[in-house]
C-alpha cells in the first residue's frame, strides 16, 4: 500500500477555523457599526438616518448568519438562498456596489455540506469583493450548473488590493472548504477584471436521489 500523501486540513483544524473566521466577522461588523455612528456624532449628521443605517447593516449581517448556519445542517437550493444572501449583504450599505447574479438554471438544489461550502464561499467572495474590489461597476456573480459540477465565479474590477495572496482568512476558508468537499478554488486577472471560481463536484445529486425499490417500480 502506498502511503498517504492527503494534506487536506482534519475535522478539528477546519472548526477552528470556522470558528476563528466568524468571531472575526462579527468583530469586523460591529467594528463598521461603531465608525457609522461614531462619524456622525462628531461631524453633527442627521443621527436618525444614520441609526437606521446601522440597523439595516446589522439586519443584514444577521441574516447573512442565519442563512449560512441553516445551509450547514439542510439541505437546499442554494440559488435561491444566494439570492437571499447577496441582498443581505448589501443592506446598510446604500453606496455598495451593485451585485448581480445570473444563473445558467433556475434552481440549484444541493446537500447539506456542499450548500455550505457553496454559500460561505460565495459570502467571502463577494464581500472580499465589496471591500477591496474596484467602484462604480457591478460585481457579478455566475453560476454554471453541469450533471455533475457547479461552478461560481465573482467577478469584479481588478484593483492591486482585490488580488488575493493566500493570507486572507476568508479565503482561507473557501479555499480549505473546497478542498474538503474536493473541489477546486482558484483567482485570476483578465483585463481590468479580477475573477474568483470554485468548482464543486455535485455527485450525488439530491434531485435524483431516489430509493432503489422506486426504481424498480418506475
Amino acid at each position: 500500500m502506498k502511503p498517504s500523501h492527503d494534506i487536506r486540513p482534519n475535522n478539528e483544524e477546519h472548526d477552528n477555523l470556522l470558528l476563528a473566521e466568524e468571531r472575526h466577522r462579527t468583530a469586523n461588523e460591529i467594528a463598521s457599526v461603531l465608525a457609522l455612528l461614531r462619524l456622525a456624532s462628531r461631524r453633527g449628521m442627521d443621527t436618525v438616518s444614520y441609526i437606521e443605517e446601522t440597523i439595516a447593516r446589522l439586519e443584514g449581517f444577521e441574516r447573512s448568519r442565519r442563512i449560512l448556519a441553516r445551509s450547514s445542517i439542510l439541505g437546499c437550493d442554494v440559488l435561491h438562498e444566494l439570492t437571499m444572501l447577496l441582498d443581505a449583504i448589501q443592506l446598510g450599505r446604500p453606496d455598495a456596489t451593485p451585485v448581480t447574479l445570473v444563473a445558467d438554471a433556475p434552481s440549484l438544489p444541493l446537500r447539506a455540506g456542499l450548500a455550505h461550502t457553496f454559500l460561505i464561499a460565495a459570502y467571502e467572495l463577494v464581500t472580499n469583493a465589496l471591500k477591496h474590489g474596484g467602484t462604480g461597476d457591478a460585481i457579478r456573480v455566475e453560476c454554471q450548473i453541469r450533471s455533475r459540477l457547479v461552478m461560481l465565479e465573482v467577478i469584479s474590477r481588478a484593483t492591486d488590493a482585490i488580488v488575493p495572496q493566500g493570507s486572507g482568512s476568508g479565503l482561507r476558508i473557501v479555499r480549505m472548504l473546497c478542498e474538503k468537499e474536493r473541489g477546486l478554488f482558484a483567482t485570476r486577472v483578465e483585463g481590468d477584471e479580477h475573477v474568483a471560481r470554485i468548482v464543486l463536484r455535485r455527485s450525488p445529486r439530491p434531485d435524483r436521489h431516489v430509493p432503489r425499490w422506486r426504481r424498480r417500480g418506475s
